[in-house]
């Protein structure tokens, strides 16, 4: 089944529009293609983010030293070699 797209709208700055419309001569690619990719990476980069932070301010999550990181790794790269 085809996606269904919506439209919207918004003001952005002419530099940023200049730099827009010269990606897309570039890349032969549409304006509304890099756009939405942009976006799109943007919205999952920012998601990831506020994933991290969250983590990051949860007192139930244990923060590692580096040591304990490293031989974390070693312990779990041991179990996952005897598989």
């Amino acid at each position: 089944m085809a996606s269904k797209n919506t439209v919207i709208s918004g003001r952005i700055p002419a530099e940023l529009k200049a730099r827009l419309d010269e990606a897309a001569k570039l890349t032969q690619r549409s304006q509304n293609f890099l756009f939405e990719q942009a976006l799109s990476y943007y919205l999952d980069e920012l998601l990831d983010l506020q994933i991290a932070k969250d983590r990051l301010n949860d007192p139930a999550d244990k923060l590692l030293t580096l040591e304990e990181f490293s031989n974390e790794l070693s312990d779990t790269s041991e179990v996952i070699g005897k598989k």
